[in-house]
Parts: structure tokens; C-alpha cells; sequence
């Protein structure tokens, strides 16, 4: 089953210099996107050579402002995830897995707590009893 958000796509959506979803984001020549206000930012910071030129805040390449542009793509991926963060019936936060951004559906009986089915053959979990969440919240309430 696919994750609402899978966490290598939150990954990409993420500024490498503010760390929050990026807001406008411009593609550096070097294939990094930051947000316009970041990198707008780092222009009055860290300054820009004769050349109207600075570097990559993350792998040094050099760029020139002019030649930014806003990745069109990229911005409606991210609004694409806000909708999807925002959209109870996706699941909330507290329902997705931290470690592998998808849905507790199951619940790991040794370890006393719901998993998704990614954790379920990890090696943490691999050879425990697991049921679904909902199976187990029945047994919960039928017990005094």
C-alpha cells in the first residue's frame, strides 16, 4: 500500500536552507531548489561577485541570480503535499509511521505498539505477531 506522503518525496520538497517545504521554489544551475526568500537572503548575506554570481548554499557550485528561475513542477508537488497534510481523510499526522511515512495499520503484539506494514518486515519487527490495529482494539475492549 502507498504512503500518502512518501518521505524521500517530503525530502525533496524540503529547503536545504530554511528546512521547511519550500515557498517559491527556485532551481539553481546545479539542480538544488531554494526557496526564493532564502536564497533572496543569501544574496544580501553572503554577498554576490562582480559577475552578479554566489554559490549553492549546499554544493558550493556557483550561479547567477538572473538566470533563476521558479520550478513550476516542483511548486505544485508541494501543494500537492500541503492538500494532502491538510486533507483529514488522508490520515492525520499521528496516524502515519515516523520512520516510513505510512498509515499504523497493524499492531505489533510484543512490543505493545501499532506499526505500518513496512516496520512489520523490518528487523525490528520482522518475527513478532502482528494484527491489524482495528483487530486489536477489539481484543482490548472485550477484555475486563
Amino acid at each position: 500500500m502507498a504512503s500518502a506522503v512518501p518521505m524521500n518525496i517530503k525530502k525533496e520538497a524540503i529547503c536545504p536552507v530554511c528546512q521547511e517545504l519550500l515557498k517559491v521554489p527556485l532551481s539553481l544551475g546545479c539542480g538544488h531548489n531554494v526557496c526564493q526568500a532564502c536564497i533572496t537572503l543569501s544574496k544580501k548575506n553572503a554577498g554576490v561577485n562582480r559577475r552578479g554570481k554566489s554559490s549553492c548554499p549546499v554544493c558550493g557550485t556557483r550561479f547567477s541570480f538572473k538566470n533563476l528561475q521558479v520550478n513550476r513542477h516542483l511548486a505544485d508537488v508541494i501543494a500537492r503535499l500541503k492538500e494532502v497534510k491538510s486533507n483529514p481523510g488522508t490520515g492525520t499526522k499521528r496516524d502515519l509511521c515516523i520512520h516510513h511515512g505510512e498509515k499504523l495499520l497493524l499492531f505489533c503484539k510484543e512490543d505493545r505498539k501499532v506499526i505500518c506494514r513496512l516496520c512489520m518486515h523490518s528487523q525490528e519487527h520482522r518475527d513478532h505477531d502482528t494484527f491489524l490495529r482495528e483487530e486489536a482494539v477489539k481484543e482490548c475492549q472485550v477484555r475486563p
